[in-house]
């Protein structure tokens, strides 16, 4: 899925599913809004070099190293809602269903 949405260079800009995000003053993405994941998977779990699950109270937390350093963490609450989701280096391909599924990037890979 490749986001292309509207905005000027100092507003956040808005693409399809909701999602937005925030450019800096060269044009680069700082940060971006993508709407609520209804699920969370790897798309290649070779790609995976670790996996750890905590436990935080009444929530669970996955952090997820993949081989070229990229990193994804999120973390669930009882209810099986996520809570708060990070990725780094990573792509993820949104489908309109809300399901989020995440590979290492393609400018970062090492094979």
């Amino acid at each position: 899925m490749t986001l292309r949405g509207s905005g000027s260079q100092d507003q956040p800009r808005t693409f399809g599913l909701g999602a937005t995000t925030a450019i800096d003053t060269a044009g680069r993405p700082v940060c971006a809004g993508l709407p609520n994941p209804s699920t969370i998977g790897v798309a290649d779990l070779t790609e995976v070099a670790e996996h750890r699950i905590t436990r935080i109270f009444d929530s669970i937390a996955h952090h997820v190293r993949f081989d070229n350093g990229g990193e994804l963490y999120y973390v669930f609450n009882r209810r099986g809602q996520i809570v708060e989701l990070r990725s780094h280096a990573l792509q993820v391909a949104i489908s309109a269903a809300g399901d989020y599924l995440y590979r290492k990037s393609t400018a970062n890979r090492n094979s």
